[in-house]
């Protein structure tokens, strides 16, 4: 005897929420009663749990790597630079050197000039301020050639001109910032449009839908089938030829979710670049060097002992870029394994 429902046999256990071909049941002794229900209640849990739960986990990696990604292209803080004055020869005292008279601070988009020093001992960094990303004699690190002087006291004493592989390694460092900054930011966009998209799924797929509740009852060679319908849906029958909505919904979300990977890799990968080029422009070729600030004409006569500390990293460089990059390829890994959810819900 054939039995059509919808549940599959394989071997002695059905399997339920598949096609349901029809074949011979061999003979088993005894009886057995199988409730397709309980199945497909669990696949309706899962379905639901990838259509609210996953996008929403995106949409929230999203918003954390853009934020931390403008933060990053707009502090200021990706290097420091400390200055402090030393105790006299044969003393010592730690307190000094804990306490630092000033520091100064740069980025891609942000310079200080050179700091000078009083007769009272008060150190002062002037011209700090933020420059455009482009223009000529106008970013925060200016050639030679573009200020219009080659003396080499001249790019010592200004403190914003900076030398050619320095000033290379800081506008790539600034304009991969920016790149990075875009494509998190349009990430986050196409994972609000696939929130929303999320949410309308939800509301058009109730949970009252179509569970129909097949039960099977095996007895020896017999079985029976017992489908209660606590619904009838009807549905028109697709015709040939037609355009099918549904599959057209399928494959825009489809497209919208490689998108948004893409969108959210390529910003990751180009935040790192832009840290990885900020850790050399900032830090390993960054001007002035600690040699040149302990040695500068404006410090007056008789203060020796004022030092600055070699260019640091600082939170630009090792909090906001690192938590932008990950968060970003995180949402970027959520919404592929969404994308392999999506088409093997698509393929039962």
């Amino acid at each position: 005897m054939r039995v059509k429902s919808g549940c599959e046999f394989r071997g002695h256990t059905p399997r339920c929420g598949i096609r349901q071909p029809s074949f011979p049941l061999g003979a088993h002794a005894g009886s057995s009663t199988f409730n397709c229900a309980d199945t497909n209640s669990t696949r309706l849990k899962m379905r639901s749990f990838t259509i609210l739960v996953v996008p929403t986990l995106i949409l929230l990696l999203g918003v954390v790597s853009t934020t931390f990604s403008l933060l990053a292209a707009t502090s200021n803080r990706w290097a420091v630079q400390k200055y402090f004055f030393t105790p006299p020869v044969g003393s010592y005292n730690s307190s000094i050197y804990d306490h630092v008279t000033c520091e100064a601070h740069r980025s891609p988009f942000y310079r200080c000039g050179i700091p000078s020093v009083d007769e009272n001992g008060t150190c002062t960094i002037e011209s700090c301020q933020f420059y455009p990303p482009r223009g000529v004699n106008r970013t925060s690190c200016r050639l030679p050639v573009e200020v219009g002087s080659i003396h080499e006291d001249n790019v010592t004493l200004t403190g914003v001109v900076g030398q050619y592989a320095e000033c290379q390694q800081v506008h790539l460092a600034g304009n991969l910032q920016i790149a990075a900054s875009t494509f998190t930011g349009l990430g986050l966009i196409l994972a609000v449009l696939l929130q929303l998209i999320a949410l309308v799924v939800a509301l058009r797929s109730p949970s009252h839908g179509r569970h129909d509740e097949t039960v099977v009852v095996v007895q020896g060679a017999e079985s029976s089938t017992t489908q209660i319908k606590p619904h009838q849906h009807h549905h028109q029958p697709a015709h040939h030829g037609q355009p099918n909505p549904s599959r057209h919904r399928q494959h825009g979300t489809r497209t919208l979710t490689l998108i948004l990977i893409l969108s959210l890799v390529l910003g990751a990968v180009l935040q790192l670049l832009a840290q990885f080029f900020g850790v050399l422009s900032q830090t390993v070729l960054a001007s002035p060097a600690a040699t040149v600030v302990n040695s500068l004409p404006q410090i007056p006569r008789g203060m020796s002992n004022f030092v600055a500390t070699d260019w640091m990293l600082d939170i630009g460089l090792t909090r906001y870029a690192s938590v932008a990059w990950a968060f970003s390829l995180a949402g970027g890994a959520l919404a592929g394994l969404l994308l392999v959810l999506g088409r093997r819900s698509g393929r039962s």
